[in-house]
């Protein structure tokens, strides 16, 4: 997978959590744009970021998806 991909899931598991279903099931997630996150959600999502780059997570996700 490369970088794209793997900050379209950073993104996607990001905005899962920001966002709530409105009205009827429960589960029901609406994904954002990413051109309408506010400037504190946008450093939340950096933050997120770098923070998974230098714990290794991202070369730990490549790794097991390249074996």
């Amino acid at each position: 997978m490369n970088i794209a991909g793997l900050v379209g899931l950073a993104l996607a598991h990001f905005i899962v959590g920001l966002t709530a279903a409105q009205g009827g099931c429960s589960n029901v997630v609406t994904r954002r744009d990413i051109m309408t996150l506010s400037p504190q959600e946008w450093s939340q999502m950096t933050s997120v970021l770098q923070r998974m780059q230098n714990d290794g997570w991202f070369t730990y996700f490549a790794d097991i998806h390249n074996r």
